[in-house]
């Protein structure tokens, strides 16, 4: 049996703040006449994001027990997807029952055919995304050596860019944020991450390369891509930096309660939001705005935090195997 993984705090609380920022600044925008876009916005939500996706390959990576047959890969690769794919398929319905997606639409996210076919639905296909990159992650950990790991990275992206300039198929966010599912693996397989923040120079000099990158993002429109992805691992250091920083200095239970129910804040606050629209539309957007952030936020993370446990507990049942937990997932995580 493997040993007890020691907690990361620092990766609780980033996924704290990220959940907060997007479903409640990023997301919460399109409820309130998007009071708070800006470019800001769009370099803080996409380096949040971004980071999601790099903490979904260390985490998962981190998790990898010693596997020596084909038959104990695809075990392990359920036991991740239990954990995602049938809340996943839980919003879905909650989308459909709310008009945000077609029928048809259903099914290809269901399928997770969206991301091929670059027919993905608002927020959703963030998650279908991941459980693609779960598929993925065999081919992508093949190799011990970086170098393969690096080159099977750069091809697959190379592929999905051919079919989306060819055809228009493939996500093509899908082709950004892959190479930070592999930098995560590569980080935690090779011990890369906690090294990095304890450079305070290297810190520095990453978070100066992360500014340029923003301001020639904006600048560049044809070239935006490559600087998004530019910014985004750029601004890693500064995360988890800040993170170590400030995690000692706040109460565990108050990040690790909002990082538990964050896959499931993600998740539900569409519908969430717009069930509480329908019930009571305040007069003028400042109204609606403090209306979803002081009611709506609270309960948020209140019905997502017993929606997670609850199923938590159902699928620790099904699995029989407590120790296999929900860290490897990037937006939630059990409580201590």
């Amino acid at each position: 049996m493997a040993a007890p993984r020691k907690r990361l705090p620092e990766f609780d609380l980033l996924r704290g703040v990220a959940i907060l920022y997007i479903v409640g600044i990023r997301h919460m925008d399109g409820y309130a006449g998007d009071i708070y876009h800006c470019k800001l916005d769009d370099i803080l939500a996409y380096s949040l994001l971004g980071l999601f996706v790099f903490i979904s390959g260390y985490l998962l990576q981190r998790g990898m027990p010693i596997i020596r047959s084909g038959g104990q890969l695809r075990t392990f690769l359920l036991r991740r997807f239990l954990r995602i794919y049938p809340l996943y398929l839980l919003a879905l319905m909650a989308f459909r029952v709310c008009g945000f997606i077609t029928p048809a639409e259903l099914l290809q996210q269901i399928f997770l055919l969206n991301i091929f076919l670059n027919s993905s639905v608002i927020t959703l296909w963030f998650v279908s995304m991941l459980c693609v990159f779960y598929l993925l992650y065999p081919l992508l950990v093949r190799f011990r050596s970086p170098a393969a790991t690096l080159l099977t990275t750069a091809g697959l992206c190379a592929i999905g860019l051919g079919a989306n300039i060819a055809f228009d198929l493939v996500d093509f966010r899908a082709l950004i944020f892959l190479p930070l599912f592999t930098l995560g693996i590569l980080a935690s397989r090779h011990g890369l991450l906690f090294a990095a923040f304890r450079s305070t120079p290297f810190c520095i000099a990453s978070s100066l390369l992360c500014l340029v990158a923003s301001v020639f993002y904006f600048m560049t429109p044809r070239a935006s891509s490559l600087f998004m992805l530019l910014f985004m691992t750029t601004s890693l250091p500064a995360w988890f930096l800040t993170a170590r920083l400030l995690a000692p200095r706040i109460p565990v239970r108050v990040y690790a309660t909002v990082a538990y129910a964050s896959y499931a804040m993600y998740l539900f606050h569409h519908p969430l939001f717009t069930t509480m629209t329908h019930l009571y539309q305040p007069p003028g957007t400042i109204a609606t705005l403090l209306y979803l952030t002081l009611l709506g936020l609270p309960l948020l993370v209140a019905m997502a935090y017993g929606v997670q446990k609850l199923y938590d507990g159902l699928i620790t049942r099904v699995t029989a195997s407590p120790r296999h937990g929900a860290a490897d997932c990037p937006l939630t995580t059990r409580p201590e």
